[in-house]
């Protein structure tokens, strides 16, 4: 799945909120800008909450990848 948004101040404390069922371990995302990526985070444990994940990202568009690697 692939979400584009866009963050309007700079310098941006962004907080991603991972909750994930069955096969955590094969769960990953990736924020990216003109193709480079600027945070991600996982595998993960299955059945688990992740609320911590934090990003400081710029003014800007971006893109919110996520990746099922099975």
């Amino acid at each position: 799945m692939t979400q584009p948004f866009d963050i309007a101040r700079s310098s941006n404390p962004l907080d991603v909120v991972v909750q994930t069922s069955s096969y955590g371990n094969e769960f990953t995302w990736e924020i990216t800008s003109a193709d480079v990526v600027v945070c991600s985070g996982g595998p993960y444990d299955s059945s688990t909450t992740y609320d911590s994940v934090g990003c400081v990202i710029a003014d800007g568009d971006y893109t919110l990848n996520c990746i099922d690697s099975y």
